[in-house]
């Protein structure tokens, strides 16, 4: 079990069982609570989104040891999803591969907006990280 909310703790389980099964490395620190005043649905628009996005970039990285690192947790009252994961090195934002530039990473970004919070993305030295902050 990785978290205590159930909706947020299916979604970790699938995407280790997807990473583990592509021989990506995954590391999941997750600390969320069973009852978030964000609903089940956006907590899978956001979680799902993120880890496919991080899942396709790791896949197609050609890094070595592909990885993904997620975290989860309570700040502040706010909950904050970060996510790493290994990445084309050349990657750029105007050059962004077809399924990040695609719906899920626009329903990550006005679910968070949503719900009080904000999305920052960024890529440097053959690393993708996101942080999603939304209020709990």
């Amino acid at each position: 079990r990785f978290c205590e909310n159930e909706t947020i703790n299916n979604i970790l389980r699938v995407f280790h069982q997807k990473a583990t099964s592509q021989n990506i490395t995954i590391d999941i620190r997750a600390a969320a609570k069973p009852d978030l005043s964000v609903p089940s649905p956006a907590l899978v628009t956001v979680v799902a989104n993120i880890l496919e996005n991080a899942l396709h970039g790791a896949a197609e990285s050609k890094a070595k040891s592909p990885s993904i690192s997620v975290s989860i947790k309570h700040k502040s009252g706010h909950l904050v999803i970060s996510c790493e994961n290994t990445c084309s090195q050349s990657l750029k934002f105007e050059e962004m591969p077809e399924h990040l530039q695609g719906i899920g990473i626009h329903s990550v970004i006005s679910t968070a907006e949503k719900y009080n919070g904000s999305c920052r993305f960024s890529a440097s030295d053959g690393v993708f990280s996101c942080t999603i902050i939304m209020d709990e």
